[in-house]
């Protein structure tokens, strides 16, 4: 699945630049402001993400497992090419919805990891934000999660971000920001949404 992002970064006097023309890495770039005095940190990096757009029925057909639970943050990273700041959130499932392989199903006490791309850590002591401007991803919260698994045993959302909902009060909330079913998977009770995924195994 192709997916673009576009960042706007506030450090680079709203620059808007590709991954594959960054020349610097987050490092490089935080030692170069840092001697230049200005702006002063935290330095704040928001960026879009442009997929595909999926409704639930070709989301659930690529998910591996889809579970109903909270998050919360486990670590934040460098990418392994340090242009991206990377979360790890644990994911410990109240329910496992749907799972494509047996293997993916976790352990209720042990959890799982989901990894997004963002996040906010320190970077040649400064801080740095990594904001998506399309998405939400709450923490303590129920969340539904379609959910993809690398080889590394960690997951990512399908879609890259269209595939987490919020089910926290009563109703259901897409948390694609820019959602174009925002109002269709609105008018969903956690329920109805839970019985069209369970019905897709």
């Amino acid at each position: 699945m192709s997916v673009k992002r576009s960042f706007v970064s506030v450090i680079t006097a709203l620059c808007v630049f590709s991954p594959g023309l960054v020349a610097q890495t987050l490092p490089e770039t935080v030692r170069g402001l840092l001697a230049k005095g200005s702006p002063e940190p935290p330095f704040k990096i928001p960026f879009t993400r442009q997929g595909l757009d999926l409704d639930l029925a070709q989301m659930t057909s690529l998910a591996d497992l889809i579970v109903l639970g909270p998050l919360s943050v486990s670590r934040t990273y460098l990418s392994a090419d340090e242009t991206m700041i990377l979360t790890d959130y644990s994911v410990l499932p109240s329910r496992v919805l749907f799972q494509r392989h047996p293997a993916s199903r976790p352990a209720f006490g042990r959890g799982l990891t989901l990894t997004v791309e963002g996040g906010a850590m320190t970077i040649e002591g400064a801080q740095v934000v990594m904001s998506d401007n399309n998405m939400e991803l709450p923490v303590g919260k129920p969340l539904v999660l379609l959910l993809q698994e690398r080889k590394d045993g960690h997951f990512v959302i399908v879609g890259d971000v269209q595939g987490a909902f919020d089910v926290s009060t009563g109703q259901v909330r897409h948390l694609l920001k820019q959602s174009r079913r925002a109002e269709e998977y609105g008018a969903m009770t956690p329920e109805a949404l839970i019985a069209r995924l369970t019905a897709k195994k």
